[in-house]
């Protein structure tokens, strides 16, 4: 993921940074290539987006198996249009 540039971007999710800073000290991770990469140090909220356009976002935590499948087809015969 990437930090949103424009506001057309499909957004992934949103975090604020101090929740993110506090999940990194729980981890005891070497936050700065994180806080360098997302800005943690100069947001007050990271909205993140898919790195490429042809990316595709598909949230397996709240769909059905189903639901998922038809979310690929439904993509691919768009790009095949």
């Amino acid at each position: 993921y990437k930090l949103q540039e424009l506001p057309e971007e499909i957004v992934v999710d949103r975090i604020e940074t101090s929740r993110l800073k506090y999940a990194l000290q729980i981890a005891e991770q070497d936050m700065k290539p994180f806080v360098e990469q997302f800005k943690l140090d100069t947001l007050k909220e990271i909205v993140l987006v898919p790195k490429n356009r042809w990316d595709l976002i598909v949230n397996t935590g709240s769909n059905s198996p189903r639901k998922i499948a038809k979310t690929i087809s439904e993509y691919l015969s768009k790009r095949d249009q």
